[in-house]
């Protein structure tokens, strides 16, 4: 078995704390549209993070996805996993029993069958970059940035469209998948590889600036397409990320292992029963504390949840190692 990565593992780990901050900021208060909604840490915290998703599928890309069986039931089964923790907790907390729980896969976050629909392409997108030269493939990537451009920004009918969701959709992740692929072939120019955590820190000072100006000059209307994940300047901070990471030179088991989490900690943390316990715990936190302290406590708070998940997760990492050694040797 090939040794993981652990530069590129813990960027999976920084990727997924990434999305603990967003599903703690404005996923709880709401996008602010009026400079008295406007908390300026919290967008500060939006924007250096907004580029988690397209972070998480880029390194897929980076790797490759090797579509395998063993892959798909791994998927399966931490979804499963995680579907039967919703159910025990319901049952717990006297909720009724929602039969759609058992529908794990599809059910269990929009990341999931997005994902599961990147794995089914990804064979054609790993053909597509064999075949292509390096001018074909940049032509053909920068040809689709511009398409996604205009067609996030300037559609030219509301009812027309490629299948974008604001970086949820299956075409965005292979726009994502496919900028990681190019990146492991044929790199990016030393000035931005050498430069990439100034370049990423630049990036979301234009970002932060951006909606402060929109929402401060009563365009709050706009704000929200600021920071569209598929917007140019995410997906640049976002293989800003990636190419820092990638000069990182470490090798951890410890890495290894908890990065085998990461998936669940979206998942536990996300679902309906993991938000009922964190909405108010960071609703308490900035409604009750200053700046200071409520800057300490949140900051305790997406840690504690990280590592609450993956020591969860120990359970199904064991019993997944047990039932792979009978089905898959």
């Amino acid at each position: 078995m090939q040794q993981r990565q652990s530069n590129m593992e813990l960027c999976r780990i920084v990727a997924i704390v990434m999305v603990l901050v967003l599903h703690s900021d404005f996923a709880i208060f709401g996008w602010p549209k009026t400079m008295q909604e406007l908390h300026v840490p919290l967008l500060i915290a939006e924007c250096c993070c907004i580029v988690a998703v397209p972070v998480f599928v880029m390194i897929s890309g980076y790797f490759s996805i090797h579509l395998k069986l063993k892959s798909v039931v791994n998927l399966a089964y931490i979804c499963l996993f995680c579907a039967l923790l919703k159910i025990l907790y319901n049952l717990s907390t006297n909720q009724p029993f929602d039969i759609n729980n058992l529908f794990f896969i599809s059910r269990s976050n929009w990341f999931i069958p997005v994902y599961l629909g990147l794995m089914l392409f990804s064979p054609a997108l790993n053909a597509l970059c064999e075949k292509l030269e390096k001018k074909q493939l940049s032509i053909t990537l920068a040809t689709i940035l511009l398409f996604t451009f205009y067609m996030g920004y300037f559609p030219a009918r509301p009812q027309c469209g490629i299948g974008m969701n604001n970086g949820g959709s299956v075409y965005e992740f292979m726009l994502y998948y496919l900028i990681g692929r190019y990146i492991r072939l044929y790199g990016v120019p030393q000035f931005i590889r050498k430069n990439s955590v100034l370049l990423y820190i630049v990036g979301s000072i234009i970002l932060v600036g951006a909606y402060y100006f929109v929402v401060k000059y009563g365009l709050g209307h706009f704000a929200n397409k600021i920071l569209m994940t598929s917007s140019p300047l995410i997906m640049f901070n976002a293989a800003c990320v990636l190419l820092t990471f990638e000069r990182i030179n470490i090798q951890s088991t410890v890495i290894n292992h908890i990065s085998k989490s990461v998936l669940a900690v979206l998942l536990l943390h996300s679902c309906k029963a993991g938000m009922e316990i964190l909405r108010p715990l960071y609703q308490n936190i900035f409604e009750n504390y200053s700046c200071g302290g409520a800057l300490c406590l949140w900051t305790i708070a997406i840690v504690g949840t990280f590592a609450t998940c993956v020591i969860i997760d120990q359970v199904r990492l064991v019993s997944y190692n047990y039932l792979q050694k009978i089905f898959f040797h």
